[in-house]
């Protein structure tokens, strides 16, 4: 099932955009300097050497020339590859926000998947099937859902192994609160509470994955 990306993931997105653009103007503009000021350098070394050989400079004023010619042009080039490496960075630490935040969007729909089949098992303690209500298993299968949705995630692409470790908690979280579902529960637990919450423990444990995606997308 498609759902719509967060405003978070969009922004991002954008600044990742406005990055590449900013990046593509430096490089025109030090593309520019190097071939229009490389021309004009050439134009003045090769007037030098023109005066230089009938007399009208000394003569080592050529060698000097060339020897500036060489050092701009080597800065030049040192400034092309420093800004190519700083947006390379750049570049990575907003792919890896990206992905970080599309992890984190999984496991809030997964943490509110689990809080509407607590809610329903709240008063339904009998295991979950083709006889239950219908409210209680189609949150069920929701569950599943963003179960699939988890198990989908390519822990190979993710930027750090934190990232990987909340992933694989969420996994089972939600892995756990489905075979919840389907053994049901002892209805004396509920006896001298006033409003039992089956899941509460999981859902406060999705919760703390979801806390540590927020922190390693700061960190990054």
């Amino acid at each position: 099932m498609c759902r719509p990306r967060s405003g978070k993931v969009l922004a991002l997105k954008r600044s990742l955009y406005m990055q590449w653009k900013k990046f593509v103007e430096r490089t025109i503009w030090a593309l520019w300097l190097l071939v229009f000021g490389g021309a004009g350098l050439c134009v003045v070394v090769g007037s030098i050497g023109f005066f230089s050989k009938n007399g009208w400079l000394p003569i080592d004023a050529a060698a000097w020339v060339q020897a500036v010619g060489s050092v701009a042009a080597i800065l030049v080039a040192a400034l092309i590859a420093s800004g190519d490496r700083s947006f390379t960075k750049k570049n990575i630490r907003a792919r890896e926000k990206v992905v970080i935040r599309a992890v984190e969007e999984r496991c809030v729909d997964a943490y509110g998947a689990l809080s509407a089949l607590n809610y329903r098992l709240r008063n339904h303690f009998r295991p979950v099937n083709q006889d239950s209500p219908a409210e209680v298993k189609s949150a069920l299968q929701r569950a599943e859902e963003v179960l699939r949705d988890l198990q989908t995630i390519d822990l190979m692409s993710m930027p750090t192994t934190e990232v990987v470790e909340c992933v694989l908690a969420a996994r089972a979280i939600v892995q756990i609160c489905k075979e919840f579902a389907l053994e049901g529960w002892d209805p004396a637990l509920a006896v001298e509470v006033h409003e039992y919450s089956p899941l509460e423990g999981l859902l406060d444990q999705m919760q703390w994955q979801i806390n540590q995606l927020r922190a390693c997308a700061l960190s990054v």
